[in-house]
């Protein structure tokens, strides 16, 4: 049995006042809610590495925020601009900070120091574009910078242009190495890399709710190679999805649906193809985001919209929906487990 510590990243809408320390109970399952660990505004989605913590501030005049952690305590370091709109997604790359800006569809790279304090911008680089989806895709929103675990790249999703983009580091600075396009209106949002099938990645379309499997062709680029739904042919409710993730064994995806609020787990083969779903409720409204504990016997869903955390024990990697339990979160958007490590 271990008690982790985490970290949840909230909207500062009703009672949310930044972010909170947690606690879970591998052995029982229980998620607890401590105290109030960064008084920031829309510390949405947030990155360790080592003794700090770094949290993007979710505002039109977008900021990020270096923090230093110790147990389950915050200090504030310093804030740097984002230099784009609403950023909404975070990494940690060797010395070097990634940004996504949402509503400017930028990606930005900063420095970071040896006492973990933010320093210079060295990189931003701009999308360009749009999608057939009038309403969501009349510019590019990049959506989340991802670090290849198989290479020192950045994978890019952006939401309004429909592709998943590819980014070196090279001397600290971003590389474009080129981009793979999506479906027409699919709406990348999130990115995962299979755990032991190098060259074999998984992204998540928000507006179409489907799953793809990206991987290099004979040619060397990447390209669509399949595709799996995300909720059922007969689904009635307007949905959208949110966050996806990875088990570390790589025999299961899982991946959020909002407005059906349910919760999708795909059975994944030896080769990294689809096969069978399974939907679970999420016992909550708007489930932004998801993880795995350390363990990876346990999934935790964040309901935005409910004010809760939901736990499910995991049997064979699926979600068992009978054993689901429901904590009390001011507005989560993203848990952060820490781990003990050195900058």
């Amino acid at each position: 049995m271990s008690v982790h510590k985490a970290f949840v990243g909230t909207y500062t809408r009703r009672d949310a006042e930044g972010i909170y320390a947690a606690t879970f109970d591998d052995e029982t399952g229980a998620f607890e809610l401590g105290h109030l660990a960064a008084a920031l505004p829309n510390p949405s989605y947030l990155a360790q590495a080592g003794n700090h913590v770094y949290a993007v501030l979710e505002d039109e005049q977008g900021e990020v925020a270096a923090l230093r952690r110790d147990g389950n305590t915050l200090t504030l370091l310093n804030r740097k601009p984002s230099m784009g709109s609403h950023p909404c997604h975070i990494s940690v790359v060797a010395d070097r900070v990634a940004v996504a800006n949402y509503s400017s569809g930028s990606v930005t790279l900063l420095t970071r120091s040896a006492d973990g304090a933010l320093g210079d911008i060295c990189s931003v680089e701009q999308h360009a574009g749009h999608g057939p989806n009038a309403r969501r895709q009349s510019g590019p929103h990049a959506h989340m910078v991802y670090p290849d675990p198989w290479a020192k790249r950045l994978f890019v999703p952006d939401l309004g242009c429909d592709r998943l983009y590819r980014y070196g580091i090279e001397r600290g600075v971003l590389q474009l190495e080129g981009f793979t396009g999506l479906p027409a209106g699919a709406g990348p949002r999130h990115v995962v890399a299979h755990p032991t099938l190098r060259g074999t990645y998984y992204v998540i379309n928000e507006l179409d709710n489907t799953i793809v499997r990206v991987a290099p062709g004979n040619d060397g680029r990447f390209a669509v190679e399949s595709s799996v739904a995300t909720l059922p042919d007969d689904a009635a409710v307007a949905s959208a999805t949110a966050a996806l993730r990875i088990h570390p064994n790589g025999h299961r995806l899982y991946a959020t649906n909002r407005g059906a609020d349910s919760i999708v787990a795909v059975t994944l083969d030896r080769d990294g193809a689809f096969g069978s779903r399974t939907l679970v409720p999420t016992l909550g409204e708007h489930p932004r985001d998801l993880t795995l504990d350390p363990s990876a016997s346990w999934l935790l869903a964040a309901n935005q919209d409910s004010d809760t955390v939901t736990v499910y024990a995991l049997e064979d990697g699926l979600p068992v929906n009978a054993s689901a339990t429901t904590t009390r979160v001011p507005t989560p958007v993203c848990i952060l487990f820490t781990h003990e490590a050195h900058s």
